[in-house]
């Protein structure tokens, strides 16, 4: 009469064992994945700072070979006389992604002059701290890539580009220059 109409279903341990490789596979792959957005605004901040040198370049190609003058402490890309002599060149200032702070500067870009205005340093800090390729500087070593033409200027104006506490606090700088 009746047959045995048992259903086929999981049991508790192969569902036990299903949670566990999903839950090994995400925590693998969390970090990773938490990582994307910071490369990508570190990807945006490295496009701002070429743009930015691409108009510094425009500025001494209309003023004798000069770049605009800043103080000794440097400049913020942010600041009033930058955004001055920008505003020229550049229809839109790139402003740092997350408005992360850098050397005081509320956009996180820094300017800095040197050797008489006839060469700069252009500055901003990353959040993340894996990448090595030119221009990337870990800021409690300072490998100076020496391939550079600026690395004298990197390192005859270091205290210049981080104070004290900034520089080890901060991950990775990424400087740009001529």
């Amino acid at each position: 009469m009746l047959k045995n109409s048992r259903l086929r279903a999981f049991t508790l341990v192969e569902l036990l064992i299903v949670i566990t490789i999903i839950g090994i596979l995400a925590a693998a792959l969390l970090p990773k994945i938490m990582v994307g957005p910071g490369n990508a605004r570190d990807s945006k901040r490295v496009a701002d700072l070429s743009q930015i040198s691409t108009a510094l370049e425009f500025y001494a190609d209309d003023h004798a070979g000069k770049y605009p003058d800043a103080v000794d402490t440097g400049a913020c890309v942010s600041s009033a006389a930058m955004i001055a002599v920008l505003a020229d060149y550049m229809s839109t200032i790139p402003a740092d992604p997350q408005s992360t702070a850098s050397k005081g500067c509320a956009n996180g870009y820094g300017y800095y002059d040197v050797s008489g205005s006839t060469s700069y340093i252009l500055t901003a800090g990353l959040e993340t701290t894996t990448k090595s390729d030119a221009g990337y500087y870990e800021k409690s070593t300072f490998v100076v890539d020496v391939a550079k033409d600026y690395q004298g200027n990197i390192v005859a104006n270091i205290g210049r580009l981080c104070s004290a506490g900034d520089c080890k606090t901060n991950g990775t700088l990424y400087v740009i220059g001529r």
